[in-house]
């Protein structure tokens, strides 16, 4: 792992032991990274330090963090909320299915989804349920929240949108035949898709 200036100029590099298996994470003033052993790595920001290493297990997608949390999908659809200040799991849901794309987090809530074909909403501190939804389809790219909603597109070609506090649906569009694998795209009032045939769309 390696950190560079705006300039190129190389800050600081780090062996990790593993390859890197997703990009890194920045929070707290850490540098998280995943490798392909499942491990979790904890590196200074500011000189690349070992700040710790725990084993979480093989996550397919980067992971995300907030308040304190790295949240970790593995593929086998187990989901960890893990304590960057205890350096422990501090809880763990399963999803019911292979997850092939890592978690959202807004307002002390965990957004996940995967080949259950179900959208799930979990409390950030004790990865309680919040509330869950069916979806038509099964999931490969990550949540994605704008303006209090959250945006989920499916393997079905659909894109899915859900007030991210009560889980009301907002909107549902069927985009195309074909998946959908890369996750909807804000930009400014509009949300934009793409699928795997080559389909653009924007909705407002």
């Amino acid at each position: 792992l390696e950190r560079w200036d705006a300039n190129r100029a190389l800050l600081w590099r780090a062996d990790l032991g593993a390859p890197a298996a997703t990009p890194p994470v920045v929070h707290g003033g850490e540098a998280l990274v995943l490798d392909a052993r499942g491990g979790v790595h904890a590196l200074a920001l500011a000189d690349g330090r070992p700040r710790f290493r725990a084993e979480l297990g093989e996550a397919p997608a980067p992971a995300a963090a907030a308040d304190g949390m790295l949240l970790l999908q593995e593929r086998n659809g187990e989901l960890h909320g893990f304590s960057l200040e205890s350096r422990e799991v501090a809880w763990s849901y399963g999803l019911e299915g292979e997850a092939w794309s890592g978690p959202a987090v807004w307002d002390g809530r965990v957004y996940a989804a995967g080949w259950s074909r179900r959208l799930y909403c979990l409390a950030l501190r004790s990865g309680d349920d919040v509330w869950s939804r069916p979806l038509p389809g099964a999931v490969t790219a990550p949540p994605v929240i704008a303006s209090g909603v959250v945006w989920v597109v499916t393997e079905s070609g659909e894109l899915l949108g859900f007030d991210a506090r009560s889980g009301e649906p907002r909107a549902h569009q069927h985009v195309t035949h074909a998946p959908i694998q890369a996750p909807p795209l804000p930009v400014g009032d509009r949300l934009v898709v793409a699928a795997t045939d080559g389909t653009v769309a924007a909705f407002d």
